[in-house]
């Protein structure tokens, strides 16, 4: 329940990012008023100041701002969690496979009345080339046009074969080669998707993350809020051009929801562990629609850190990289670095360089 709690946070906060962002400019003043006032919130951001060494921008906040503003830091510890990944899943509009499948079947049958055709005239040359044998009892001229048909209708056959393998070719190019063999040989899964069973996803990580092994199934996350398993079924063999990455194939069970060209969010899981940081949910400060922390790089300056928040967990996100076991980070007064920072990138006066 825990895990499921947190893949709903990430959900909610994939649309309300851009409204955090814009309130995060009233941080401060929030933060100040809670036990100080207002002459006391700019007393507490009058004390904050920016720094920039070697390109790198720094927030000093002396203790006593820290006391003001309720700033507090947490130790990062070490954690892991079976690897799952944030994706989109859209439902894939059947009419096109259907059309495909249709197309496919009426190519093999040509190939096989070919096929018939061929046999017939080659066991007709073959008779009239026995009956010439015996004493011309059928002329050399009717001989030569049961070989001319029987060679015809070969070459019709061949001409049949090419077409059923240039259409099995495009199918796997365009969907993967399970799915083609649904499309050319007709298979369980196809029946319960034409007859409205089960539905067909396209399920797209959305950070250009790839697995490294296919993964086993994923979970979609319904407007309801609750949560349906989908089996995947193969990669994709083409590349999504929304995320530029690979995309899998999956069925889910048929639900009110899923209709064709419907988004819905979801996650990978292929069974590995991840391993990384817990990252608290409460240390993540996002600006523009992209998350941070600020991690304590001496007892009065912090520094603001982007982070991948793709793997929810129980405690908050798993971060793979870039923050290890053992660094600070500032879980609560984070906005309030975050708001002194941005006045004084939009007032480089303030900044002071050293």
């Amino acid at each position: 329940m825990m895990r499921r709690s947190a893949f709903v946070r990430w959900a909610v906060l994939v649309g309300i990012a851009a409204t955090i962002a814009v309130g995060g400019a009233f941080g401060l003043r929030g933060l100040g008023a809670q036990g100080t006032g207002e002459k006391s919130t700019e007393a507490v951001a009058a004390s904050v100041q920016t720094k920039t060494t070697e390109g790198q921008t720094r927030v000093l906040a002396p203790s006593s701002a820290q006391q003001a503003g309720g700033l507090e830091t947490r130790v990062l510890v070490a954690a892991s969690a079976r690897q799952e990944i944030q994706a989109l899943a859209n439902v894939v509009a059947l009419q096109p496979l259907i059309d495909q499948r249709r197309s496919i079947v009426m190519t093999t049958l040509d190939a096989r009345r070919a096929a018939l055709a061929a046999a017939a005239a080659d066991l007709e040359a073959r008779r009239l080339g026995s009956l010439n044998a015996d004493g011309k009892l059928v002329s050399d001229k009717a001989l030569e046009v049961a070989r001319t048909t029987a060679a015809t209708e070969a070459a019709n056959v061949a001409a049949a074969r090419s077409q059923v393998a240039l259409a099995t070719a495009t199918l796997t190019s365009q969907f993967g080669p399970v799915i083609a063999g649904w499309l050319v040989h007709g298979a369980a899964p196809l029946d319960r998707l034409v007859s409205g069973r089960a539905v067909l996803l396209q399920i797209s990580p959305v950070l250009s993350r790839a697995l490294r092994t296919l993964p086993g199934n994923a979970e979609l996350q319904l407007p309801d809020g609750s949560l349906l398993r989908a089996t995947i079924v193969s990669a994709a063999a083409q590349v999504d051009p929304k995320f530029q990455t690979t995309s899998y194939y999956a069925t889910a069970p048929a639900n009110p929801t899923l209709v064709p060209g419907a988004a819905i969010a979801a996650l990978l899981s292929n069974g590995e562990m991840a391993q990384g940081v817990a990252v608290p949910e409460e240390a993540v400060v996002r600006t523009d629609g992209r998350p941070y922390v600020y991690v304590a790089i001496a007892a009065d300056q912090f520094a603001r850190r982007e982070i991948v928040t793709d793997t929810p967990i129980a405690e908050g996100w798993l971060v793979r990289s870039g923050l290890a076991p053992g660094t600070h980070v500032v879980v609560r007064g984070a906005q309030l670095l975050l708001s002194q920072e941005g006045k004084t990138a939009s007032n480089p006066e303030a900044v002071g360089n050293k």
